[in-house]
């Protein structure tokens, strides 16, 4: 659609003068420029617009009585307003701001900034650009709560057109109003959201099922019949099965409905329980640095973890939900504050960037060098639950697209036995069946998780509570997400309302 491949076949047809912007999962930036650079780059017409009216102004200026250069300023003036010139700067500051790209971040280079920053920051550019068209490759990930929410109202009152490519289902049903599915070389459209694409094409392909099932069983019935006319052997019968094959070679055939491309098997188990106090910490406190440059992620986080629960972590980018988890596994140490781990606890540990994986292995020799025990037929075999299938156990991990590193590291979590999970972020990088599943497996797991994650179709579907991380501590909410959104928003508007009191 936007050019950069040519089609095998067919035509795209575009409108004339269509502005298309396009933001896909790797940027282009100039990683020399700042932040700031890279953002007026994109008002660099209107920063020459400036210009001319300046020095249409200062001809106007000296020549007063020239109405030719006055009718000229006026022009270039709505020119300029038209094209958002008396308020680009304010909606600069706002995106960014929304971005989480405060003063602090407007002189740093882009070089600097990490994966998620920079992604964030192409997101920003392409809402500026302000195109016709508005195509988004997974424009959900690394973004926050509080990101995703003004993502969803700024996309809501949107003029152009939008085309997203996502696998966040929440993101989905609160942004699109027709879904194409492209599944088995084929794409279908939906009318509404995901909910109702959902539902639609569950129908969908229980009706084509049954289709195919009553067409199997009737084309059955009619080839028995057929053989039985023709073993009684009476020319009469002979003819009739005759005429009777005839009208089944005419008939259309029904394909059999497809199963999807495939999908992973999970099922966690633990090797054996842990006691029912799973994770005590009070007053637990970290900072980063030394000096003028220590920076407190948080303080006074208080965690009682009981055996069986699924708590989710939420909170903003950068307050340190990693760096907790990382306390938890006692690869940190707190700076302040206790922690004790309960009786028989073993942890299992999946971390979001898939640091853990070795890139200098294959698949299988990833695999085989956590667990040794098991014969190649049987990891191959395990292998192929996950979807790593024939040659693809000879690929090397540093080859893996993210999706496939998640898969594979998500294989060596469920081998472990382990009875708490500790999962950063664990749906990032899955399609929206892999989700799916995922969720299920987790949801019959008898021990413990603890999972950070941003994806509030997750969030709706999984905790027993959710915990928000703030730098001041633990905030506790006693349900899934509707019901954490509704207490904040109750907890924003008392705050709001003792201060319109003062």
């Amino acid at each position: 659609i936007c050019g950069e491949l040519a089609p095998d076949a067919g035509q795209i047809y575009m409108s004339a003068g269509l502005k298309l912007g396009y933001l896909k999962q790797r940027d282009n930036f100039c990683g020399e420029d700042t932040v700031i650079e890279a953002i007026e780059r994109i008002f660099a017409p209107l920063h020459e617009l400036e210009e001319e009216i300046a020095r249409a102004a200062d001809m106007a200026a000296r020549h007063p009585q020239d109405n030719r250069l006055l009718d000229r300023l006026d022009q270039l003036n709505q020119e300029y307003e038209k094209k958002g010139g008396y308020t680009y700067k304010s909606e600069m500051t706002g995106i960014l701001s929304s971005m989480a790209f405060g003063e602090e971040f407007r002189q740093k280079k882009i070089a600097s900034l990490s994966g998620g920053e920079r992604t964030r920051l192409a997101l920003a550019a392409l809402l500026l650009e302000k195109p016709d068209l508005l195509i988004l490759d997974e424009p959900t990930n690394h973004l926050d709560i509080g990101m995703l929410k003004w993502l969803e109202q700024y996309l809501a009152s949107y003029r152009g057109s939008i085309l997203i490519v996502s696998h966040d289902r929440y993101f989905l049903d609160r942004c699109v109003n027709r879904i194409f599915e492209i599944e088995h070389h084929h794409l279908r459209a939906y009318e509404g959201n995901y909910t109702a694409f959902a539902a639609k094409k569950r129908q969908l392909r229980e009706a084509e099922l049954r289709a195919y099932n009553n067409q199997q069983r009737e084309l059955a019935r009619q080839e028995e019949m057929i053989r039985r006319m023709k073993e009684r052997g009476t020319e009469k019968l002979a003819k009739r099965a005759q005429s009777r094959e005839k009208r089944l070679a005419h008939v259309q055939r029904l394909d059999a409905p497809q199963s999807a491309e495939g999908s992973i098997k999970i099922e966690f188990k633990q090797d054996f329980q842990s006691g029912g106090d799973v994770i005590m910490a009070e007053g637990l406190a970290k900072s980063f640095g030394t000096g003028a440059q220590k920076r407190l992620l948080f303080e006074n986080v208080d965690l009682d973890i009981k055996r069986g629960e699924k708590v989710c972590i939420v909170g903003p980018n950068g307050v340190g939900k990693t760096t907790l988890l990382r306390l938890l596994l006692q690869e940190l140490a707190p700076d302040s504050g206790r922690l004790r781990i309960g009786h028989n606890v073993t942890f299992g540990y999946y971390d979001q960037g898939q640091q853990l994986l070795n890139p200098a292995n294959t698949v299988l020799e990833e695999m085989k060098q956590t667990y040794r025990l098991y014969t190649d037929t049987k990891m191959r075999s395990l292998l192929g639950r996950f979807l790593f299938r024939g040659d693809d156990v000879f690929l090397s991990v540093a080859s893996l697209s993210g999706g496939e590193k998640a898969r594979l590291a998500l294989l060596k979590l469920m081998l472990s036995g382990a009875n708490t999970l500790l999962l950063d972020e664990p749906t990032n990088h899955m399609d929206i069946e892999s989700k799916e599943v995922f969720e299920e497996a987790l949801a019959e797991f008898p021990g413990t998780a603890i999972i950070i994650s941003h994806d509030r179709y997750f969030l709706q579907k999984i905790p027993d509570r959710i915990l928000e991380l703030s730098a001041g501590g633990i905030t506790e909410f006693l349900g899934k997400y509707d019901y954490y959104m509704e207490k904040k928003s109750q907890v924003e508007s008392g705050k709001k309302y003792l201060e319109s009191m003062r």
